[in-house]
């Protein structure tokens, strides 16, 4: 891997931790009605890992699996939680949350970073 797909390595896992913490943020501030804010931290959310899935083709990751599975897995809660959010339910936004958006995503997570990882570590 060369210098310039190294960065972009980085990047992506440094905008990955970045996603948890917007979805934390969005889960409060729907948990609290405060839908409008949890809208846009969710827009920055989406669009972070828009951003992080059309990078994953520079680093080779366009044909990982389980990278690709964990992240259509991903997609479906955010479409969830999405539409939750659309029907202004406080108490459907937090079970999806809990029980789908955030392990989803943390597996996610787990897979990209088991898979890029090793490259910043050499």
């Amino acid at each position: 891997m060369n210098n310039e797909q190294i960065d972009v390595v980085r990047r992506i896992l440094d905008l990955a931790d970045t996603v948890k913490e917007g979805l934390d943020y969005a889960d409060v501030k729907g948990l609290e009605g405060d839908l409008i804010s949890a809208i846009r931290m969710f827009a920055n959310v989406v669009e972070a890992f828009a951003e992080i899935e059309e990078a994953l083709p520079v680093v080779g990751l366009a044909e990982n699996n389980h990278v690709q599975n964990a992240g259509a897995s991903l997609k479906e809660a955010l479409n969830d939680y999405l539409e939750c959010l659309e029907n202004s339910d406080r108490v459907a936004l937090a079970n999806i949350m809990s029980l789908s958006l955030l392990p989803r995503y943390e597996d996610w997570h787990r897979a990209l970073d088991r898979a890029l990882r090793p490259h910043i570590a050499s």
